[in-house]
């Protein structure tokens, strides 16, 4: 459970008496108060904040070999922040002014009023803390970073455990991409209450501390506890469960240590979580990761024959089924994100050596492109959708003019003859074998339209001339002849092309 940090007080006073009596105020108004050492002069004193490094000080002004101005105005020289309270006899006015100038937190009159006493202790107590906070955070921030560090925090490095864990909202991305989406993350990252998340999922009273990544869309959580064991497994479970509301269609993964871990280990734990993380993470699949979890993944590899008897064929709509069946399996598996872009990158290379018109660069474009869908993608049809996608733009890209335009020409005469039954984008992309934005795309670029806005016009075109050939045909029976089962549908599209509507129309041309 959280701890309140021992702080520790450095008692400065020559009187004998007052000196017991004032250690033994300290320590009984507030216990979180523990008076380290005490010194009879300002020499001595100095030479115990030197080693012994208090949180406050508490010293008297007129004293021998060194007052307590004296004092104060050394230690300014290298403990800039330390609080200094001075405890006086004397209301001086210059001793007043002095220690205003020297940043004293307190000039209290003997004998001590106890209540001055536990207001004073209160707002030390607060300021001390937060400052110590900063320090810890500071510290295990080193930690966590893999850095070197030389400062000593003992109340929080030798006797606290710590639960490390490490989040990654969606799929594992590049520093590059990190940064261009690193206003997206921080969005999420800032809608979370992490004080309630922490309460909800792990109890009340735990210091708790959260830690940047290098990459945008990953953080570590470190919460300090008193066990040796806590069940990690259990705290993941509820975390993912409770930020998952918190991050809209994202995936979570949360990667954890067996146990928890001592002050010393933090940085090894860290270390190991990002190589999990790295290794395990499966694209838009939320997940626990756990470094005890025995590595039960088969590596996946793309069978050499089979794949080059399908290259042979030169034929990319052939390469993309045999591909769309490696995919399905490999979600069926959990393959890591990693290893599938390995495979991607695997196959792209064989189809480049295969293929005398692809080149390096257009590898390094398409495995760019796949780092920048998978960074951002919710959804794993889509992922794979996408991807297909941009490799179709490659290869189309890789042809000459004349292919391309064969393909807008097979199109074009699907749709002629088949222009009555109920076509949709996602049926003419499937008979073509093209994803709906690629098979978009490449029309557009030759006829100038989309594939349905070339069917509507082929579809009024040809209800123009019934209309005017065949004017004893119901307005029903023509919707149905061009592919409109109903006809207020046929009769709204009509007019919106047209102008008119299609009795309107008829009137006018005969």
């Amino acid at each position: 459970m959280k701890k309140i940090p021992i702080i520790r007080v450095l008692v400065v006073e020559d009187e004998p008496l007052i000196l017991k009596n004032t250690v033994k105020k300290i320590e009984e108004l507030d216990n979180a108060f523990q008076v380290i050492a005490t010194a009879i002069n300002g020499k001595e004193a100095l030479e115990k904040v030197y080693t012994l490094r208090p949180d406050v000080v508490f010293t008297d002004i007129r004293m021998p070999k060194m007052d307590g101005i004296e004092l104060i105005k050394n230690l300014r020289l290298n403990f800039e922040e330390l609080p200094v309270v001075i405890i006086s006899g004397y209301s001086d006015f210059e001793y007043l002014k002095q220690s205003i100038d020297l940043s004293v937190v307190s000039y209290l009159l003997k004998p001590l009023n106890p209540q001055d006493m536990i207001e004073l202790l209160a707002k030390l107590k607060k300021s001390i803390i937060n400052k110590l906070n900063i320090e810890v955070k500071k510290v295990l921030t080193s930690k966590i970073n893999l850095e070197v560090s030389t400062e000593n925090l003992p109340y929080i490095s030798e006797k606290n455990n710590y639960m490390v864990f490490m989040f990654n909202i969606g799929n594992l991305t590049s520093p590059l991409l990190s940064i261009q989406n690193g206003k997206l993350f921080a969005n999420i990252w800032d809608r979370i209450s992490w004080s309630d998340v922490i309460k909800q999922c792990i109890g009340h009273g735990y210091d708790w501390w959260l830690f940047d990544e290098n990459i945008s869309n990953q953080k570590f959580l470190v919460v300090a506890t008193d066990r040796i064991s806590a069940p990690m497994s259990k705290y993941a479970s509820n975390l993912l469960s409770i930020l998952k509301t918190y991050i809209d269609s994202f995936s979570l993964t949360i990667a954890i240590s067996e146990n928890c871990v001592n002050y010393e280990s933090i940085d090894r734990c860290s270390k190991e979580l990002r190589i999990l993380m790295d290794d395990k993470l499966v694209l838009c699949t939320s997940k626990i990761l756990r470094v005890t979890d025995k590595d039960h993944i088969n590596p996946i590899t793309l069978d050499d024959k089979e794949l080059q008897g399908i290259l042979q064929l030169s034929d990319i709509n052939i390469i993309k089924r045999y591909f769309e069946h490696k995919f399905k399996k490999w979600i069926e598996n959990d393959i890591p994100q990693r290893t599938i872009e390995k495979s991607f990158l695997e196959l792209l290379i064989k189809i480049k050596k295969s293929n005398l018109n692809r080149n390096d660069r257009s590898v390094a474009i398409l495995m760019r492109n796949i780092d920048e869908l998978s960074s951002l993608s919710t959804n794993l049809i889509d992922f794979y959708a996408n991807v297909w996608e941009n490799i179709f733009e490659i290869e189309i890209k890789n042809r000459d003019g004349n292919q391309s335009k064969e393909i807008v020409k097979q199109i074009k005469q699907y749709i002629e003859l088949n222009f009555t039954d109920d076509i949709s984008l996602t049926n003419l992309a499937d008979k073509m074998n093209f994803t709906p934005a690629y098979l978009t795309k490449i029309f557009k670029k030759y006829e100038e339209q989309t594939p349905l806005k070339y069917i509507i016009k082929l579809r009024i075109d040809k209800a123009k001339l019934l209309l005017i050939n065949h004017p004893e045909m119901t307005i029903n029976s023509i919707s149905q002849m061009v592919g409109y089962e109903e006809s207020h549908y046929f009769c709204r599209i009509f007019k919106t092309t047209v102008g008119y509507t299609p009795t309107e129309y008829k009137n006018k041309c005969i």
